[in-house]
């Protein structure tokens, strides 16, 4: 039994570990290539926001709020409407 608690505790950590990789690595994309808003990137802005949104509802539901505005915000304005579901609900999630 101690052994399997050992492993799930090891397992998390782990996905904890490269979650934050993850989330580290697509908030440097948005505050370099896509930090313009404005252009013809923003589509992939909003797909970045929105993933950055998700990947930080466990650990930062705060801030995935906060992206998850931005994302609505730039979405509208915009016109890239494909993402709007999935931001309503990580804002719900939120």
């Amino acid at each position: 039994m101690l052994l399997l608690l050992l492993l799930v505790s090891l397992g998390t950590s782990q996905m904890a570990h490269g979650q934050k990789a993850q989330i580290d690595s697509l908030e440097q994309l948005l505050r370099t290539k896509y930090a313009t808003k404005g252009t013809k990137e923003d589509s992939a802005r909003i797909g970045i926001l929105v993933k950055t949104s998700e990947l930080l509802l466990p650990v930062n539901p705060t801030k995935s709020l906060e992206l998850s505005k931005e994302a609505l915000r730039l979405s509208i304005t915009t016109g890239h409407n494909s993402y709007v579901s999935h931001i309503y609900n990580n804002t719900g999630s939120a």
